[in-house]
């Protein structure tokens, strides 16, 4: 996530207070200090799916549940369970939640400039 001031990088932060009841996820700019949240209606309209308890944008798939690891029984989620979703899997949270969204596709590498394929090629 990019913060909207600045451009920089954005890191969860703690939510405080009467903060838990509004907002699902708060964030700072690691270089600005600015702080952005989201509330729990905008986590849930995101066009790919992430993790729902720390945001995570890259969760694993699953094609079956995991006994240990904990799942999520939101209203929600069991609406995506009935649409048929994907089972993900947090590995930083280790949470397993449906969601009907696809993944983030990965980033392509980018092709070399002219300057890195003269250093390459001598």
């Amino acid at each position: 996530m990019q913060c909207r001031k600045c451009g920089g990088v954005m890191t969860r932060s703690h939510r405080r207070g009467i903060e838990r009841l509004i907002f699902a996820q708060a964030f700072r700019c690691s270089s600005c200090n600015a702080r952005q949240r989201r509330t729990y209606f905008d986590a849930s309209f995101d066009e790919f799916a992430n993790c729902p308890r720390c945001g995570n944008s890259a969760p694993d798939r699953r094609s079956r549940r995991d006994k240990v690891d904990s799942m999520l029984h939101s209203p929600i989620r069991m609406i995506h369970w009935a649409l048929g979703g994907t089972l993900y899997h947090c590995v930083f949270c280790r949470l397993q939640f449906y969601d009907v969204r696809g993944l983030k596709p990965l980033r392509k590498a980018t092709e070399p400039d002219s300057a890195s394929k003269a250093k390459m090629a001598s």
